[in-house]
């Protein structure tokens, strides 16, 4: 990963790389030049740095473990310098917890929300948060983004697209037989899923990529 990150790099920059980074035995880091933070939560990172310190902010299945993820994209809108790139691979499933035992991949998005808090916020189980969430909070940030769609369900199975794409297509990313499956899983579902489109339910993964304009001025005001 390290080396295909250097390759992407200009000229001068892989020059500022490799003063880091020593990749000839390894990975090397020069620690006094660059800096490792662990057991710090998002919620932490108020007093670590300052507004505006990170030109990119990567995460892969995390975000859909968050109960707090409004908090958690303020502080990442905080840290992210205009200009700069957030990029989070986000798993939408139920973590197996009813489908294992013979219920509808959706059936986790009908049960009352007091009681799925209680089942599931300290076990790191989803918080039930769907594509459309993230589409709506990159609107309200004013980031300009792009969705992946990563993973969609085909019957009983998710399918892992060879080639993430924007839209899915019926025929090759999904059947008849399984929308037909969604959709009578529709009424049962709790009213804020019951109005989001085929695509939205079907849609098991995402990779989303949102760019923070660069006329945006990072703030230190919560």
């Amino acid at each position: 990963m390290y080396r295909a990150l250097r390759e992407g790099l200009p000229p001068e920059d892989r020059v500022r790389f490799d003063q880091v980074i020593n990749l000839d035995n390894g990975i090397k880091l020069d620690t006094k030049r660059l800096e490792w933070v662990y057991g710090k939560g998002i919620e932490d990172t108020d007093s670590l740095f300052t507004a505006g310190s990170f030109d990119v902010i990567v995460s892969a299945a995390v975000l859909e473990e968050l109960y707090d993820i409004d908090l958690a994209f303020s502080k990442m809108d905080r840290l992210l310098a205009p200009g700069g790139y957030t990029i989070h691979k986000v798993d939408m499933r139920d973590y197996e917890m009813f489908h294992k035992h013979g219920f509808h991949r959706l059936e986790f998005l009908t049960i009352p929300d007091s009681v799925y808090r209680y089942m599931t916020q300290a076990s790191g189980q989803p918080n039930r948060r769907l594509v459309n969430y993230y589409r709506d909070k990159m609107a309200e940030l004013g980031y300009d983004s792009t969705i992946y769609i990563a993973m969609a369900a085909t019957g009983d199975e998710i399918k892992e697209l060879p080639e993430y794409k924007t839209k899915l297509t019926k025929g090759a990313d999904y059947t008849e037989v399984n929308l037909e499956s969604y959709r009578a899983m529709r009424p049962r579902l709790l009213p804020r899923y019951q109005s989001l489109s085929d695509d939205d339910l079907i849609t098991e993964a995402i990779l989303l990529v949102g760019h923070k304009p660069a006329s945006v001025q990072a703030s230190d005001k919560l």
